[in-house]
């Protein structure tokens, strides 16, 4: 019994002093940990908003540099791998879809062993936002040699009404420059010349995630005003 020993001890160290690699003599490679740091495990999220996902990545075998990250959201990568930070964090921004789904992040070491962790996301439906147009009106009388008055009120379910745009446009003079931020009421105020003739005028809201809401009227803008004369 004691020669066979003797004979497998022996093939051992040949196998050593030949520079077997470290996994032909048995090594373990402890899997990576992953743990999401910045949410629950479900959350409810607003359609098109931006949120920031944090994750805090170990392992006790390689250092975080040698680590690789991906996120994916509904099964598409959102981040591409990449080492997370020294101290082992590592953070994706991610805009919500229409589609309820899962954020996954998933971490792998050099040895190709791994671990994932996933948030839950309910998708909350964003309203768009909308635009009155308060002036100029149908009726009013407005002359191409003055500057035609606009005004409209914005508003949004969601958004701080500082954040939303609007934009003018004419069908006959094309875009029309005025400001384009609301005040903190949502008030939008403006002035342009316009040419002669009758005008279709879109007011366009944008929200800060790009849903756009529209408002019109018809106006009629008369030749140059000038003064009267006396015979």
């Amino acid at each position: 019994m004691e020669r066979p020993m003797r004979q497998v001890t022996f093939f051992c160290g040949l196998f050593v002093m030949a520079g077997c690699p470290d996994h032909q003599l048995g090594r373990f490679n402890a899997s990576p940990e992953v743990v999401v740091t910045s949410h629950a495990s479900s959350i409810d999220a607003l359609e098109g908003y931006q949120y920031t996902f944090r994750a805090q990545v170990s392992d006790p075998d390689d250092p975080t540099s040698e680590l690789t990250v991906t996120w994916r959201y509904l099964d598409d990568i959102v981040c591409a791998p990449e080492a997370p930070t020294a101290d082992g964090t590592h953070e994706c921004d991610i805009t919500i879809v229409e589609t309820s789904g899962n954020i996954t992040v998933e971490v792998v070491d050099p040895d190709l062993a791994g671990d994932s962790a996933f948030i839950e996301i309910t998708t909350i439906p964003t309203a768009a936002p909308t635009g009155v147009i308060l002036g100029p009106t149908p009726t009013g009388k407005y002359y191409s040699s003055h500057k035609v008055a606009f005004q409209a009120q914005l508003a949004d379910a969601e958004d701080t009404l500082t954040l939303l745009r609007g934009a003018w446009t004419s069908d006959l003079d094309g875009a029309l420059s005025m400001a384009s931020e609301p005040d903190a009421s949502g008030t939008l105020t403006g002035a342009s010349y316009l040419s002669e003739g009758q005008h279709y005028i879109e007011l366009k809201v944008t929200d800060s995630t790009g849903k756009q809401g529209t408002d019109s009227v018809v106006v009629d803008v008369g030749p140059p005003n000038t003064p009267p004369t006396c015979s």
